[in-house]
């Protein structure tokens, strides 16, 4: 009876750790990989002063 009760905490203890991990992954990886692609696509529209030459640019 103890073992099965032992190898259900361990079983709680690795599927906690997994969801921290998944957590910890999200938050630190995928959310910085994100937010400086966005910012270089801003950097990237904010170099262009106006709408007219934005359309210079892309559309010759």
């Amino acid at each position: 009876m103890s073992s099965s009760a032992d190898t259900l905490f361990k079983f709680e203890w690795v599927f906690r750790d997994s969801l921290v991990v998944a957590f910890f992954y999200v938050t630190v990886v995928s959310l910085p990989l994100y937010r400086s692609e966005y910012l270089t696509q801003r950097v990237e529209l904010d170099r262009f002063s106006s709408v007219e030459e934005l359309a210079r640019e892309f559309g010759s």
